[in-house]
């Protein structure tokens, strides 16, 4: 029952059908009730609800649905029903109310009482003439005959005596109760359409279905066309059919559905929808994370024209903070997508300072964790914008997530990342397809970014109609130097992403957001203090909940990164045909098997185990740059970087797609089997090394086969693959891990090697020294 009421002996309930029940005992579960006929039974607990509104008064409690379909009638029909009821109550058991312990005053009358066996068609007669003599003093009634009026509704005058005989049927017979006494146009509009075969309904709803936004919208004559050819084809006779009622149901289920295609659509989609939003309470326990592409031109340096590019960026629904941000090349990858989930566990700052500002950099590891000893007063020592300075530190969170929000995008439901999030322990919460506002934080956010993005040079405009004539084009003056049209000079993609990381220190996340509201009746909405920036409603958060003890390391890159095993020989490892080798391998060239791994794990295969001998070591690769891989020491836990032989001769990317895409040709050349193993590298290498200016990219024809879009790609992955590992390097304390040292002998000289470009990185400031911070 929703509301506490004390059912004893005497109580009343009005059954399943609206009939009175009489309560006769109340069991631990149950109560024990008698009809009007006297019959016995138990209806459960759960089973009742209170009687309120219409019913009031008159029963103490409602059985079953009873009650939602009777106030779905119009007052004035409910009221009339009800006297209907006392009326064949009386006739039938002699009492109003249905039962001798509930008789009123004077009751049973003559010649009403069962005792005294009176035929049905006296006590009908009766009834008549005690209705008409209650009519008859009825002043209101007597004008309206007077004037020529009919009754006012909701009466029941004088009934004849067929009449108040059909209301006994319709009350103690199938389905029977109190509902059947509702006047009938009172029931009209509940009934919909019930004159109409169901089959026929069930043909015009397959119909209507089928406009849901995939199919364009039809006038409804087209509509009732298709239906009347669907019902023919399914043996029903057309000149059988109820023509005006059918059509009247056509337009009653196509209503709802809207005069467009696009209103077809919303409304499917709003029939999957949620009822309500998740409301996240604490830090990181859900973070949503999406990519888009940026509206700014970039300038890259390896083809001298603009490209675009695009931006993936997570950010906190409790506090709005974003807690990574990245740029990518046009398309981002799953693997990209786990460096993006590893920044997020990773806290960053960015200082400002009147000269210079710094790019994000690594927090390090907090010196004390736990919980704040006064919560309160900390959150009132953050508040107001007057205690975050502009020139300062900035912090920027790394929380480890409950559940990650993205979309059905392949990077974010591929193998990559679905591990990772398995690893770390994360929760992938995947957007419904087609539902973009499943993940709709996000898609305010980028808005949001619209700001940034018109800041820096280049702004391309949201879409094409907002784009100028001359923006992205690039031409060279007399001297060689390229000459930027539409706009101040455009930026790398990598001077793009610092000036949106500068741009979300030092002004979204200092600046009030409208989604974040402090939940205090005492406080008006004009109260300035109502004014929330992100990193008040973190630190708040943070002060109530406790700080957030996130795995730090500063290697913690090489977690995203996926495994190969191969064993460690006299000539280095072996991976694609090519050799990575370095002094640091010396230790591991003659190791007792299983030094690496249990021998019940050789038959692993989510890493390639099962293929990989007792001597096998794990080595971590970075498909944007495969000219090394790394090693974690097994005792010591370091990093070792294990360079491909002939790597410092390299002068052009090699990325995982470049190294593949130059085999390929190798291959259709038909001289690929036949190359010794140093034959093999020096062909890779001349491969790789011939597309490392576009001119000549474009002036030889044999070099046809490559694409500007693929080699401007992997240049700026390869240089942002030796911008994360010189980070990790540099955050382990300003040690870089092993190069190698010096090249192991070879059979004869190698040619001087020039000097790599590397696209990525616009200056050669070193990473400053880190401090702890708490």
């Amino acid at each position: 029952m929703s509301a506490r009421v004390a059912l004893h002996d005497g109580a009343t309930i009005q059954g399943e059908d609206g009939r009175p029940l009489l309560v006769v005992g109340v069991r631990p579960l149950s109560v024990r009730v008698e009809t009007i006929h006297g019959e016995v039974l138990d209806i459960r607990f759960e089973d009742l609800e209170v009687a309120v509104g219409m019913l009031d008064g008159r029963v103490d409690a409602v059985a079953g649905p009873f009650r939602h379909k009777f106030e779905s009638v119009r007052e004035a029909a409910r009221q009339l029903a009800l006297d209907r009821e006392e009326i064949v109550l009386t006739v039938e058991t002699g009492f109003a109310r249905g039962h001798r312990a509930l008789a009123r005053e004077g009751e049973p009358f003559w010649p009403f009482d069962p005792a005294d066996g009176i035929s049905l068609a006296r006590k009908l007669s009766a009834m008549v003439e005690q209705l008409a003599a209650e009519d008859d003093q009825d002043r209101q009634a007597r004008r309206d005959r007077e004037a020529g009026r009919s009754t006012r509704p909701g009466r029941i005058g004088s009934p004849t005596a067929n009449a108040i005989r059909n209301w006994h049927r319709d009350y103690f017979g199938e389905p029977g109760g109190l509902f059947e006494l509702v006047d009938g146009r009172s029931r009209k509009g509940r009934s919909q359409f019930a004159s109409l075969d169901e089959e026929i309904k069930d043909v015009c709803r397959q119909v209507v279905a089928r406009f849901d936004g995939t199919e364009s919208a039809k006038r409804q004559k087209d509509i009732y066309r298709q239906v009347l050819g669907k019902l023919t084809a399914d043996g029903f006779v057309i000149e059988e059919l109820p023509r005006d009622t059918l059509r009247r149901y056509i337009a009653h289920v196509v209503k709802p559905l809207g005069r467009t295609t696009r209103a077809h659509k919303t409304n499917k989609l709003r029939t999957t929808a949620s009822y309500s939003s998740f409301a996240t309470v604490g830090v990181g326990q859900v973070v949503a994370i999406d990519v888009t592409r940026a509206d700014n031109f970039c300038f890259d340096p390896f083809t001298g024209s603009a490209v675009s590019v695009e931006v993936m960026t997570a950010i906190d629904l409790a506090s709005r903070v974003i807690v990574g941000t990245r740029v990518f090349p046009r398309s981002p990858t799953g693997f990209e997508a786990g460096l993006l989930l590893v920044d997020i566990l990773r806290p960053y700052s960015l200082a400002v300072d009147p000269a210079r500002v710094d790019d994000w950099r690594w927090a390090g590891v907090p010196e004390h964790i736990g919980l704040f000893p006064h919560a309160l007063a900390e959150a009132e020592r953050i508040d107001g914008l007057a205690d975050r300075p502009l020139v300062s530190e900035h912090g920027i969170p790394g929380v480890l997530p409950d559940a990650i929000r993205a979309d059905r995008g392949s990077i974010f439901t591929g193998t990559h990342f679905r591990a990772l999030c398995r690893q770390f322990g994360i929760n992938l919460l995947l957007s419904r397809g087609a539902h973009p506002t499943d993940n709709a934080v996000m898609e305010r956010f980028w808005e949001t970014l619209q700001a940034c993005f018109q800041a820096a040079p280049g702004y391309k405009g949201h879409n094409v109609s907002e784009r100028g004539s001359k923006v992205g084009r690039i031409t060279l003056d007399k001297a060689g130097q390229p000459v930027f049209h539409g706009g101040a000079p455009a930026l790398t993609p990598r001077e793009l992403e610092r000036h949106i990381r500068e741009w979300i220190a030092t002004t979204y996340h200092r600046s009030p957001h409208s989604s974040l509201v402090l939940a205090d009746k005492s406080i008006t909405a004009e109260d300035a203090r109502m004014r929330l920036t992100p990193l008040d409603v973190y630190d708040s958060l943070m002060a109530a909940q406790g700080r957030i003890h996130v795995l730090q390391r500063a290697d913690l890159i090489y977690d995203a990164m996926p495994i190969r095993w191969g064993q460690i020989g006299a000539n280095g490892v072996e991976f694609d045909d090519l050799y990575y080798d370095c002094r640091e391998l010396d230790e591991f060239r003659n190791v007792r098997d299983w030094t690496f791994r249990s021998p019940d794990q050789a038959g692993h295969t989510g890493d390639q185990r099962h293929r990989a001998g007792p001597k096998a070591a794990p080595f971590y690769y970075d498909p944007r740059d495969v000219s090394a891989y790394w090693l974690r020491h097994p005792d010591s836990g370091g990093i070792i970087r294990v360079p491909w032989r002939r790597e410092h001769e390299l002068r052009a990317p090699m990325t995982e797609v470049t190294l593949r895409h130059a085999k390929g040709l190798m291959k259709r050349r038909g001289s690929y089997r036949d190359l010794s193993r140093d034959g093999i590298e020096e062909e890779v290498l001349t491969t790789l090394n011939a597309t490392d200016g576009y001119d000549r990219l474009r002036g030889d024809p044999e070099l046809a086969d490559w694409h500007g879009n693929m080699l401007t790609a992997a240049a700026m992955r390869s240089g942002q693959s030796k911008h994360d590992h010189s980070e990790a390097a540099s955050a382990a304390g300003g040690r870089t891990p092993s190069t190698g040292g010096t090249p192991r002998p070879r059979s004869r000289p190698m040619p001087p090697a020039k000097t790599a470009r590397e696209p990525w990185e616009t200056d050669a400031a070193d990473w400053s020294d880190l401090e702890d911070q708490e």
